[in-house]
């Protein structure tokens, strides 16, 4: 066998122990330069740098010129079969040394560029004579038999194994199967239970009773709606002096429900809110004030929280070490049981004082002067300023023409009532 077709191995690499070191600074190729070997050359999967080579066993030569027998080289090949290296091309067959020729024609167009690899194939030429390489043969070459198989990381599953595996699975998927039936059958049972009593399917149940909704004598939040009816007793007081009265006009279409909002200016409320303020302290802290008010009364003042305190302190006088509550507040706990709400229903001549005020002058003239005043006078004098000063209350739609009639005779029943009581 002669040395150039050893040499053609791409992916053989020695390391010698002489003084002469080949030049491999100029094995790297250039960027944007692409390889020029062909498809079919064995030299398609070679590796062109130094650093991604994997290490190879170091052969044992005393002299890079001196002859090596057969039985070193039997165990260079032999090392190097153990790591991986296919070495079926060495014995220089005809395809090998064709495509080692198709490979160094194609590469000598870049030869300005990869002058470095030219340099170390030569030198490693000079380095071997033809004799240090008779004694790799091809018989010496791995087989397909000596390369190692998946088996030997991972046992092959036996007959019995699989069945074994197979029965185990089917076991499984039975037993969930059988316990998704029961679950099936006591959700069946429970809903026949359920329409049994009287509960039908996709229909929310409301209590019996509209006043035992919520009934639970630990519930809280039926203890924070008793306390929220409680605060309001004029809301009551109403209700029982609409049921006394007479019935007329138009019927109610919803019935009342209990209070949910709590008037904390109730004045058995109030009071127990300025013992807490007085036990908290200055500077008035409102996680204190409701800890206190708490202490002193858990079922009322449950559902007190620290951010309404904290906006009823007026802020300004605060920052000076004044401690007192804000103006609106103080109003609200004037009034008391009656803590009013918005208006929403305003009468006719509202949005005309003057108007107001000239009918109540004219009235009060005439009750000065000892005239006598009736219902048709009291009547025909108002409706003879307003047809002078604002005449299109009576020109307006239906609707809104028959709200005006019913405020005008709310007022006229409101002055009738102030002069008559004088």
């Amino acid at each position: 066998m002669r040395a150039k077709n050893w040499l053609s191995l791409p992916s053989i690499d020695f390391t010698f122990t002489s003084r002469i070191k080949p030049d491999v600074s100029a094995l790297k190729r250039p960027k944007g330069v692409i390889s020029s070997t062909p498809t079919t050359s064995p030299t398609k999967k070679r590796i062109r740098t130094i650093s991604d080579r994997p290490i190879i066993p170091t052969l044992s030569f005393s002299d890079p010129t001196s002859e090596v027998d057969d039985g070193q080289a039997d165990d260079g090949l032999d090392s190097l079969t153990s790591v991986g290296f296919d070495t079926r091309d060495i014995d220089g067959s005809s395809d090998s040394e064709k495509s080692w020729a198709e490979d160094q024609s194609g590469e000598s167009e870049l030869s300005g560029d990869r002058g470095g690899e030219d340099d170390l194939s030569s030198c490693v030429k000079d380095q071997f004579s033809e004799e240090s390489l008779e004694g790799a043969t091809k018989s010496d070459a791995p087989t397909k038999a000596n390369r190692k198989s998946l088996t030997l990381f991972w046992r092959v599953e036996t007959q019995e194994e699989k069945e074994e595996r197979v029965q185990r699975d089917f076991e499984k998927l039975r037993l969930d199967h059988e316990k998704r039936q029961q679950r099936e059958e006591r959700e069946r049972q429970d809903q026949e239970e359920k329409i049994a009593s009287g509960w039908v399917p996709g229909v929310k149940r409301k209590c019996a009773h509209p006043s035992l909704e919520g009934f639970n004598g630990n519930n809280e939040q039926s203890a924070a709606r008793e306390v929220a009816e409680n605060s309001r007793p004029c809301r009551q007081f109403k209700e029982d002096q609409r049921k006394k009265k007479k019935p007329c006009g138009r019927k109610r279409v919803n019935e009342s429900t209990p209070a949910l909002l709590t008037n904390w200016f109730q004045p058995a409320i109030w009071d127990q809110i300025e013992v807490a303020a007085h036990r908290a302290g200055k500077p008035w802290s409102p996680r204190l004030i409701v800890h206190e008010a708490q202490r002193l009364n858990p079922k009322c003042f449950a559902k007190l929280s620290e951010q309404v305190i904290g906006r009823w302190i007026d802020r300004e006088p605060k920052a000076e070490g004044i401690y007192r509550w804000r103006a609106s507040v103080l109003e609200h706990v004037r009034r008391g049981n009656a803590p009013g709400g918005e208006r929403t229903r305003f009468g006719v001549l509202d949005a005309h004082p003057d108007v107001k005020n000239k009918i109540e002058a004219e009235l009060t003239l005439l009750r000065e002067a000892s005239v006598p005043l009736t219902l048709i006078t009291i009547r025909g004098i108002m409706v003879a300023i307003i047809n002078k000063l604002v005449p299109e209350l009576f020109t307006k739609n239906h609707q809104q023409d028959q709200m005006a009639l019913e405020s005008l005779e709310l007022v006229f029943l409101a002055v009738l009532a102030f002069y008559l009581g004088r």
